[in-house]
């Protein structure tokens, strides 16, 4: 005959805050408590409905919290694979950093903020615009 274990309410509480407040999916919290995956989602259902949990549509703090600090570290990780994939380019001309760009924009996802419009629409090489060369400050001699 199957073993029934009995755990107390303070420990189904702790594992069902693990999947609520810190999202764990059930199956990681299952295996870091060494409890069954049913268990944990009926435990969940047990503690909407007497309402020591908030409804399932309502979301918490912790949780809003935890998809910014997500969306964020995707967005940061993105900007490092642009930096690691221009080796040095974007430290150059402006002419030269524009053709980088220019020419890798397709490569990565790009949010509507930082759409191509804005510097796509520069002036030519030909206008008045002189070339950053990459020395900073140009000292004007006087005659």
């Amino acid at each position: 005959m199957a073993e029934c274990n009995r755990y107390a309410e303070d420990f189904k509480l702790q594992a069902v805050r693990l999947v609520v407040e810190h999202g764990y999916t059930y199956r990681q919290a299952s295996e870091q408590l060494g409890v069954n995956g049913w268990s944990i989602r009926q435990w969940i259902k047990k503690f909407r409905q007497s309402g020591q949990l908030p409804p399932k549509d309502q979301p918490l703090p912790v949780a809003e919290e935890l998809k910014a600090a997500r969306k964020e570290l995707l967005r940061l990780r993105m900007e490092n694979k642009i930096f690691k994939k221009s080796r040095g380019v974007l430290r150059q001309g402006v002419l030269v950093r524009y053709a980088w760009i220019k020419g890798n924009v397709g490569s990565w996802k790009s949010s509507p903020a930082t759409t191509t419009t804005s510097w796509a629409a520069s002036p030519s090489p030909s206008s008045s615009v002189p070339e950053d060369r990459g020395g900073g400050l140009q000292v004007l001699s006087r005659q």
